[in-house]
């Protein structure tokens, strides 16, 4: 996906962004961290894209970091006294 179509999924579900720049700055640190790779591609609708696609090093963070989530949601779903999902 190229950065506003990431933008206007995540936006779709009820992420919610300052402004759509927000997202860039995020994808260059993932860049830097190698959890995300990316390339410039042609458009025919204008300027070229950026398209972004996750790495296996991405992958497992990703998978860790939804671990680590789960039982943060948890903790916090039993602390208000409500039923996780699971």
């Amino acid at each position: 996906m190229y950065g506003v179509e990431i933008s206007d999924s995540l936006m779709s579900v009820g992420a919610v962004f300052d402004r759509p720049g927000t997202l860039y700055p995020l994808l260059a640190r993932l860049q830097r961290e190698r959890l995300v790779t990316s390339e410039l591609r042609p458009s025919s609708k204008g300027a070229a894209r950026r398209y972004y696609k996750i790495t296996q090093d991405g992958l497992i963070s990703l998978q860790a970091f939804v671990a680590r989530w789960r039982l943060f949601r948890d903790a916090i779903d039993s602390v208000l006294g409500e039923e996780t999902d699971e």
